[in-house]
């Protein structure tokens, strides 16, 4: 093992995020590398979207817990972050995101997960829910093209 292990286990999960992004199967077993302990890649694979909002990028903040006596204990301030099924009238099926509840609250206001993510800068979004968007520009622009039916 070299001076710096966990280095290792960044290039190999970077690696392990290129196959995933390519098609291949996220298999953390395959991407070990030489000498580097399985359970940090599984960490590091694991923690890639912990505690984040997929919609808004609202993560985790930290600050401090200030007593009366004014003395300061640092802490993390967690986001109201849920697992939710939201409907894509473009794919015309539905998505599990995790996003925040402020999220959920935007995308109601906007008129659904279509309306929101096509609006939604992409330095905001996941890669995961760049891709959705892009599938349902794609739907759209299908639909546009399409002939229409005439009755």
């Amino acid at each position: 093992m070299g001076p710096w292990p966990l280095k290792a286990a960044v290039e190999a999960t970077s690696a392990a995020f290129a196959l995933t992004a390519e098609g291949g199967s996220r298999n953390k077993a395959a991407c070990r590398a030489p000498g580097v302990p399985a359970l940090w890649i599984c960490r590091i694979l694991d923690d890639a979207m912990a505690r984040r909002c997929e919609l808004t990028g609202k993560g985790v903040q930290v600050g401090n817990n200030v007593s009366h006596a004014n003395n300061r204990n640092r802490r993390r301030f967690l986001p109201n972050v849920h697992d939710v099924s939201l409907l894509s009238d473009a794919l015309g099926r539905t998505i599990r995101l995790k996003i925040s509840r402020q999220a959920q609250r935007s995308v109601d206001h906007n008129g659904g997960l279509d309306n929101f993510l096509l609006k939604a800068k992409d330095e905001k979004l996941s890669l995961r829910a760049r891709r959705i968007k892009t599938q349902i520009r794609k739907a759209r622009e299908a639909s546009a093209n399409s002939p229409e039916l005439s009755a």
